[in-house]
C-alpha cells in the first residue's frame, strides 16, 4: 500500500499532504510537464508532448510512463500525440545532466560553496539561481 501511495504522490501530491503537510500545493509530474510546455507556446507542443523521458528513480515505477502518457494525452487531446518513455539510466540520468550542466563555464556563478550554505542556509539558492 505504501508503494502504492509513494507512486501516487508523484502524480496527485496533494494525496499525500496528509503523510507530508510539505506536498500540499506542489504539481505533479502530469501538471508540471503540462505548464513547461505551455511556457514554450503552442508552436512548440507537439514537438515536446511527443517525447517526453522520465528520469530519477522514481522514473521505475511500474506503470509510471504509461500512466502518465494517458493522463497527459487526456488533457493535451487527441490531436496531439504524446509519447512517454523512461530513459535509459534513469537512475544516474539527472546526476549525469546536473554534472553536465554545472560544469559549464556559464555556470559557475550559481554555485553555492559549502561556506556560504552555511553561512546564508538554503535561502542562497533564491540569491544565486
Amino acid at each position: 500500500r505504501d508503494c502504492c501511495a509513494i507512486g501516487e504522490a508523484l502524480l496527485q501530491p496533494g494525496t499525500a499532504a496528509a503523510l507530508a503537510p510539505e506536498l500540499g500545493g506542489q504539481q505533479g509530474v502530469v501538471d508540471a510537464v503540462v505548464a513547461a510546455v505551455n511556457k514554450l507556446g503552442p508552436d512548440w507542443a507537439p514537438v515536446m508532448y511527443s517525447k517526453v523521458v522520465l528520469c530519477g528513480g522514481h522514473a521505475l515505477f511500474a506503470g509510471l510512463a504509461e500512466r502518465v502518457q494517458r493522463e497527459l494525452q487526456a488533457r493535451v487531446g487527441a490531436e496531439v500525440t504524446v509519447a512517454v518513455e523512461v530513459c535509459g539510466d534513469a537512475k544516474v540520468a539527472p546526476w549525469i545532466g546536473a554534472s553536465t550542466l554545472c560544469s559549464l563555464p556559464a555556470m559557475e556563478a550559481m554555485w553555492v560553496t559549502a561556506a556560504e550554505w552555511h553561512q546564508a542556509g538554503p535561502g542562497i539558492i533564491n540569491q544565486k539561481c
